[in-house]
Protein backbone atom coordinates (compact mmCIF):
# COMPACT_ATOMS: atom_id res chain seq x y z
CA UNK A 1 0.00 0.00 0.00
CA UNK A 2 1.02 3.53 -1.23
CA UNK A 3 2.04 5.78 2.00
CA UNK A 4 0.06 8.38 2.99
CA UNK A 5 1.67 11.24 1.88
CA UNK A 6 1.58 9.73 -1.42
CA UNK A 7 -2.52 9.39 -0.98
CA UNK A 8 -2.75 12.91 -0.48
CA UNK A 9 -3.09 15.62 -3.41
CA UNK A 10 -1.71 18.33 -1.13
CA UNK A 11 1.35 17.61 1.42
CA UNK A 12 -0.53 20.45 3.61
CA UNK A 13 -2.63 17.58 4.97
CA UNK A 14 -1.27 15.86 6.55
CA UNK A 15 -1.79 17.83 9.66
CA UNK A 16 -5.63 17.61 9.83
CA UNK A 17 -5.63 14.29 8.68
CA UNK A 18 -3.05 13.09 11.34
CA UNK A 19 -5.48 15.28 13.87
CA UNK A 20 -8.17 12.88 13.42
CA UNK A 21 -5.76 9.99 13.31
CA UNK A 22 -5.29 10.92 17.27
CA UNK A 23 -8.59 12.33 18.39
CA UNK A 24 -11.16 9.75 16.80
CA UNK A 25 -12.51 6.62 17.90
CA UNK A 26 -9.32 4.13 17.63
CA UNK A 27 -5.66 3.93 18.24
CA UNK A 28 -3.52 6.07 16.25
CA UNK A 29 -0.71 3.94 14.13
CA UNK A 30 2.12 5.80 12.49
CA UNK A 31 4.12 3.93 10.04
CA UNK A 32 7.78 4.37 10.38
CA UNK A 33 9.03 7.09 8.40
CA UNK A 34 5.36 8.67 8.59
CA UNK A 35 6.34 10.87 10.83
CA UNK A 36 8.86 12.93 8.75
CA UNK A 37 6.78 12.36 5.23
CA UNK A 38 8.41 10.01 3.73
CA UNK A 39 7.18 9.18 0.34
CA UNK A 40 6.82 5.57 -1.32
CA UNK A 41 4.08 4.28 -3.96
CA UNK A 42 3.03 0.40 -4.23
CA UNK A 43 3.91 0.67 -7.81
CA UNK A 44 7.49 1.23 -7.02
CA UNK A 45 7.92 -1.80 -5.18
CA UNK A 46 8.85 -3.49 -1.41
CA UNK A 47 12.22 -1.17 -1.26
CA UNK A 48 10.50 1.97 -1.57
CA UNK A 49 7.98 1.13 0.64
CA UNK A 50 10.34 0.27 3.34
CA UNK A 51 13.46 2.86 2.30
CA UNK A 52 16.36 2.45 5.03
CA UNK A 53 16.46 5.75 7.10
CA UNK A 54 19.11 7.28 8.11
CA UNK A 55 17.96 8.94 11.41
CA UNK A 56 20.62 11.67 11.71
CA UNK A 57 20.20 12.80 7.93
CA UNK A 58 16.16 12.28 8.21
CA UNK A 59 15.86 14.68 11.28
CA UNK A 60 18.00 16.90 10.01
CA UNK A 61 16.22 17.50 6.59
CA UNK A 62 13.10 15.81 6.46
CA UNK A 63 10.17 16.09 3.99
CA UNK A 64 7.90 17.44 5.53
CA UNK A 65 9.88 19.79 7.94
CA UNK A 66 7.94 20.68 11.53
CA UNK A 67 5.75 17.02 10.76
CA UNK A 68 7.52 15.15 13.48
CA UNK A 69 7.22 18.00 16.35
CA UNK A 70 3.61 18.66 16.08
CA UNK A 71 2.82 14.19 15.91
CA UNK A 72 4.83 14.63 19.43
CA UNK A 73 2.49 17.02 20.11
CA UNK A 74 -0.82 15.41 19.60
CA UNK A 75 0.48 12.42 21.70
CA UNK A 76 1.00 14.52 24.38
CA UNK A 77 -2.27 15.51 23.87
CA UNK A 78 -3.78 12.90 23.07
CA UNK A 79 -2.06 10.96 26.62
CA UNK A 80 -3.05 13.88 29.03
CA UNK A 81 -6.33 13.69 27.81
CA UNK A 82 -8.17 10.85 28.33
CA UNK A 83 -11.48 12.20 27.12
CA UNK A 84 -9.73 11.22 23.62
CA UNK A 85 -9.59 7.26 24.06
CA UNK A 86 -12.22 7.05 26.09
CA UNK A 87 -15.01 9.58 25.70
CA UNK A 88 -18.10 9.43 23.80
CA UNK A 89 -17.97 10.76 19.89
CA UNK A 90 -20.52 13.81 19.22
CA UNK A 91 -20.25 15.58 15.53
CA UNK A 92 -20.71 19.06 15.88
CA UNK A 93 -19.99 20.40 12.34
CA UNK A 94 -19.92 18.89 9.14
CA UNK A 95 -19.28 20.71 5.87
CA UNK A 96 -17.61 20.11 2.33
CA UNK A 97 -13.87 20.83 3.40
CA UNK A 98 -14.37 21.53 7.56
CA UNK A 99 -15.40 19.14 10.50
CA UNK A 100 -15.97 19.27 14.12
CA UNK A 101 -16.66 17.25 16.77
CA UNK A 102 -15.98 16.13 20.55
CA UNK A 103 -14.83 13.47 22.71
CA UNK A 104 -16.76 13.72 25.89
CA UNK A 105 -16.56 12.47 29.25
CA UNK A 106 -17.82 13.33 32.36
CA UNK A 107 -17.70 17.17 32.66
CA UNK A 108 -14.81 17.80 29.86
CA UNK A 109 -14.95 17.57 26.41
CA UNK A 110 -12.02 17.51 24.07
CA UNK A 111 -13.13 19.75 20.56
CA UNK A 112 -11.55 18.30 17.43
CA UNK A 113 -11.90 21.36 14.00
CA UNK A 114 -10.60 20.68 11.02
CA UNK A 115 -9.91 23.13 7.66
CA UNK A 116 -9.45 20.94 4.72
CA UNK A 117 -9.07 23.92 2.87
CA UNK A 118 -6.32 25.78 1.70
CA UNK A 119 -7.75 28.98 2.87
CA UNK A 120 -8.17 30.35 6.16
CA UNK A 121 -11.93 29.45 7.32
CA UNK A 122 -14.62 30.64 10.23
CA UNK A 123 -16.24 28.03 12.05
CA UNK A 124 -19.07 28.15 14.75
CA UNK A 125 -19.11 24.88 16.96
CA UNK A 126 -21.54 24.96 18.99
CA UNK A 127 -20.39 23.54 22.42
CA UNK A 128 -21.39 20.19 23.75
CA UNK A 129 -22.50 21.52 27.20
CA UNK A 130 -21.74 25.01 29.03
CA UNK A 131 -18.31 25.80 29.69
CA UNK A 132 -16.75 27.42 32.50
CA UNK A 133 -13.52 26.92 30.80
CA UNK A 134 -12.34 26.27 27.12
CA UNK A 135 -8.32 26.01 26.60
CA UNK A 136 -6.99 25.75 22.89
CA UNK A 137 -3.98 22.49 23.40
CA UNK A 138 -2.56 23.66 20.34
CA UNK A 139 -1.49 27.05 21.94
CA UNK A 140 -2.41 26.67 25.64
CA UNK A 141 -4.66 29.83 24.96
CA UNK A 142 -7.78 30.70 27.00
CA UNK A 143 -10.55 30.90 24.74
CA UNK A 144 -14.03 32.47 25.52
CA UNK A 145 -17.48 30.83 24.63
CA UNK A 146 -20.76 32.70 23.06
CA UNK A 147 -24.31 31.73 23.19
CA UNK A 148 -23.07 27.79 23.93
CA UNK A 149 -20.77 28.80 20.38
CA UNK A 150 -17.35 28.63 20.02
CA UNK A 151 -15.79 30.70 17.01
CA UNK A 152 -12.72 29.98 15.84
CA UNK A 153 -10.50 30.98 12.10
CA UNK A 154 -8.47 28.26 10.89
CA UNK A 155 -5.56 29.14 8.91
CA UNK A 156 -5.45 26.71 5.63
CA UNK A 157 -5.20 23.08 6.16
CA UNK A 158 -5.38 23.41 10.47
CA UNK A 159 -6.68 21.80 12.73
CA UNK A 160 -7.28 22.98 16.50
CA UNK A 161 -7.77 20.99 19.62
CA UNK A 162 -9.93 22.68 22.45
CA UNK A 163 -10.66 21.27 26.17
CA UNK A 164 -13.97 22.46 26.99
CA UNK A 165 -14.93 21.68 31.06
CA UNK A 166 -18.59 22.18 32.54
CA UNK A 167 -19.63 25.01 34.91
Amino acid sequence: MSRVVNKLNDRGHLKPLYTLLYTLPGDPSIYYGSEWGIEGRKEQGDPALRPRLDLDEISSRPPVPGLEEYLEQLGQIRSENPEIGLGCYRELLLTNRQYAFARILGGRAVITAVNNDPAPASMTIRLPFACAKITDLLTGASMEQENGQLAVTLEGDGSGIYLTEQG
